[in-house]
């Protein structure tokens, strides 16, 4: 009887995937555009991008505010918790979605925690009509945030721009006031990018997003179809840290 082998993106290939976003040679003209928006808005700004079922933190501006929510460069969330896998799983299709999520343990980090399929497909298909997701105190107690997708005009993006904040200074109704500058802030960052579709970065980006079985859009916000971009310096090992390197910090030091 013959073999048959199935083939994928390995741990190690994605692995060196997201080391060579995370040294990028676009960071330092990416990390301006988040350090402006946090100075326009106040509050931590992050750059993610899709691994797995996971989401990646890029790069990242703390605010000045002495109550704040530390995640550093290369760290890992849940996607089905978090505003950024959200955007993410609203590229998809139902049934890219679908595979996704069946191999994908949708763990409650906080009584907010979607762990339903039909709740959480309910919750994509708001996000596909309105172009923007929140956390709402779904993966931390206590935080709230809003993402939207970097857009990216050649095809699939795998880059989402997020502002994060305790609750106590940010709810549903601020958030969405932040959305115009977050959407230009998101404008600007594809636009470092234009130009850069035959680089190394973008293949590593593309690894990525085929790692995560979502190689093929059925679409872009608000409507039907989708589309979206990474730093500098060596962070290889801090991808491998466990999934929640957080800290709570009380002081603007």
């Amino acid at each position: 009887m013959a073999q048959y082998r199935l083939y994928g993106i390995g741990t190690r290939l994605r692995r060196l995937a997201e080391n060579l976003l995370l040294n990028d040679s676009h960071h330092g003209a990416r990390h301006t555009v988040l350090r402006q928006l946090v100075e326009e808005i106040g509050e931590s700004c992050n750059l993610t991008a899709l691994s797995g079922s996971e989401v990646v933190y890029l790069d990242r501006v703390e605010t000045a505010a002495p109550l704040r929510f530390y995640l550093h460069p290369g760290s890992r969330v849940p996607m089905h918790c978090s505003a950024s896998g959200k955007i993410f799983l609203a590229q998809m299709s139902p049934a890219q979605r679908r595979r996704l999520l069946a191999n994908a343990k949708l763990e409650a980090y906080t009584p907010k925690t979607l762990t339903e399929l039909e709740a959480l497909e309910r919750e994509v298909q708001r996000v596909r009509k309105d172009g923007y997701a929140f956390d709402n105190e779904e993966f931390l107690p206590g935080l709230l945030c809003i993402a939207a997708l970097v857009p990216n005009e050649r095809g699939p993006s795998n880059l989402c721009l997020a502002v994060q904040a305790p609750v106590m200074r940010l709810d549903m109704d601020k958030a969405k006031k932040l959305l115009p500058a977050l959407q230009r802030a998101a404008l600007a960052l594809s636009r470092i990018d234009a130009g850069t579709e035959g680089s190394s970065r973008a293949r590593a980006e593309r690894r990525l997003w085929h790692r995560s079985g979502a190689d093929r859009l059925t679409g872009q916000f608000p409507t039907e179809r989708c589309r979206c971009r990474p730093p500098s310096r060596d962070l290889s090992h801090e991808i491998d840290q466990p999934r929640l390197p957080y800290r709570v910090s009380h002081s603007c030091t």
